[in-house]
């Protein structure tokens, strides 16, 4: 097998449909599988379990989101068999030509992990629009050693990666310990020093904007808890690095959280 998509799903009843169906519908003839962990209150996808789509329920953990995340995904991890893994979120989708186009780019026997460039879908009016992910002054050598040096982070759902790397991120990061942060930040920032990290590929990944989206609890710059998901990016960027910083926005993210 050469893909899993694992499909984290919680309580998305409206749109679940709709991202399994994306991922049945790629262009490529086989060589996939579709794994939904399923943390939802209520069993309702029952339906598409088939031959290529795994149905695993999985359960809730934690009081923090992020963690339970987490959980779920290296729930669905230990039933993958393919060797690239492509990560979804139950309210998102792909275009169908999203496997083909990894199949294309990236060889087998090459570590990666792509994030394509996120095209995002207001659910109220029913449009796509552009995401940009191009903020140039992140490159600058004086911004990086005042504020910080990880990649911009875009989405969960446009991350594909080899699967032995993604369980040595699970044995090796201790994400579970960082209830702020989803996954999508701290692949980016621990795979940032392994030099194996993509952005190629556009209009592949439409990510969902509703009123329910989970990082909006975190986008307001004048709350507790934007500031606390700040410092603790720059801690885990610490350990995995294994070396302590102080800079400007490391100052204001500790001052701000509390």
């Amino acid at each position: 097998m050469l893909f899993s998509i694992i499909i984290n799903t919680h309580n998305q009843y409206n749109l679940i449909d709709r991202c399994i169906k994306s991922c049945i519908n790629q262009t490529i003839d086989s060589n996939f599988e579709i794994i939904v962990s399923d943390t939802s209150d209520k069993k309702k996808i029952r339906k598409y379990k088939s031959k290529n789509v795994k149905i695993i329920e999985s359960k809730n953990l934690s009081n923090y989101p992020c963690v339970n995340q987490m959980f779920s995904i290296k729930n669905a991890l230990k039933h993958a068999s393919g060797k690239i893994i492509c990560l979804l979120d139950g309210d998102d989708f792909f275009h169908p030509s999203k496997l083909s186009f990894l199949e294309k780019n990236f060889p087998l026997n090459k570590d990666f992990l792509n994030q394509d460039n996120l095209v995002g879908y207001n659910e109220e009016s029913k449009k796509k629009f552009l995401i940009s992910n191009k903020k140039k002054y992140k490159n600058i050598f004086l911004y990086k050693k005042l504020f910080n040096s990880w990649p911009k982070v875009l989405g969960t759902s446009a991350i594909s990666i080899n699967k032995k790397n993604l369980d040595r991120f699970f044995s090796q990061a201790k994400p579970n310990k960082w209830n702020f942060l989803a996954i999508d930040a701290l692949l980016i920032i621990y795979f940032e020093k392994m030099k194996i990290l993509n952005f190629k590929g556009s209009n592949l990944t439409f990510k969902s904007f509703h009123k329910s989206n989970l990082d909006s609890t975190f986008s307001n710059k004048f709350s507790r808890k934007f500031w606390k998901r700040r410092l603790q990016q720059h801690k885990f960027y610490q350990f995995i690095n294994k070396k302590k910083y102080t800079n400007i926005d490391y100052i204001l993210s500790q001052i701000f959280s509390n």
